[in-house]
């Protein structure tokens, strides 16, 4: 491969962890809506009856309910607001991170440069807003169901408000920590993808893959480390600055960019020729 003008190695541009915080506090809330729903209905004084018909018929009530206000709530709609919200912050944090970083590099202003990347940015976006919606849908609509599943069981088996109350306590924690990670991996994800749109519009085809190299590192990333790498093909790596390009299976590396697997922690780290 010829070799043309100077080249420059963009270091890491991190992502937020405040907005990880953000995130994981924004769906948290959501959930707790959907409890609260739950348990202030389910706390409200029931007749003490021996007779379990008459139980049943009060619970099946609350139940009803629970249901209806649960129905109200425009997951779609909610979703959508978060995921906007938390978009928008990602890319502002990502824009000043990216820019102080590549003009530190580069040793020139780039401001002109990013304000032309507009519609890649603004398509990666679109892209990510539409994905983290619909994330946040899932995670809220799947508590939605255990809160049904868990009450329709309880009436069929005619158990106590109490323990009711605790079965759903649990399954919102289990919603909560899925929420953890999803606010992790999304916050990395969102990070990654603007990292390489704003990569591609300086007009950056190639990266340098740069793995944690810890214990909890993928062994098809770690064999990745340190590789030069292309934007638009993720199914092969360089060891020779370019002149040819190996297929990845065959070192056993990972066929997708940096943080586009799960909780992948590594970082693509821009080549920009100028």
């Amino acid at each position: 491969m010829t070799q043309r003008g100077r080249q420059r190695k963009i270091r890491e541009i991190s992502a937020s962890k405040q907005l990880e915080v953000r995130y994981r506090a924004e769906l948290d809330a959501l959930l707790k809506l959907m409890l609260n729903i739950a348990l202030d209905e389910l706390r409200k004084e029931t007749p003490i009856n021996d007779a379990l018909p008459d139980y049943l018929k009060s619970l099946t009530a609350k139940m009803n309910r629970i249901f209806d206000k649960l129905d109200s709530i425009d997951l779609g709609a909610i979703a959508s607001s978060i995921s906007t919200r938390i978009v928008s912050t990602a890319n502002r944090v990502n824009a000043e991170r990216f820019d102080r970083q590549a003009s530190k590099m580069l040793g020139i202003d780039l401001k002109g440069a990013l304000a032309s990347s507009g519609k890649a940015v603004q398509d990666q976006l679109e892209i990510d807003r539409q994905l983290n919606a619909s994330l946040i849908k899932s995670v809220a609509s799947e508590f939605k169901q255990e809160i049904a599943d868990t009450i329709m069981a309880n009436v069929q088996s005619g158990e106590r408000s109490t323990n009711l109350i605790t079965q759903i306590k649990e399954r919102y924690n289990v919603s909560q920590i899925r929420a953890k990670l999803i606010a992790r991996d999304q916050t990395s994800k969102l990070n990654g993808s603007l990292v390489k749109a704003r990569s591609q519009a300086l007009g950056a085809k190639t990266y340098i893959w740069s793995c944690v190299m810890d214990e909890r590192a993928r062994e098809d990333h770690k064999v990745m480390n340190g590789k030069l790498c292309r934007f638009d093909d993720d199914t092969v790596y360089s060891d020779d600055n370019g002149k040819t390009w190996k297929k990845r299976r065959q070192i056993g590396g990972t066929e997708s960019h940096p943080t586009e697997d799960v909780n992948c922690r590594c970082a693509a780290l821009p080549i920009v020729e100028f």
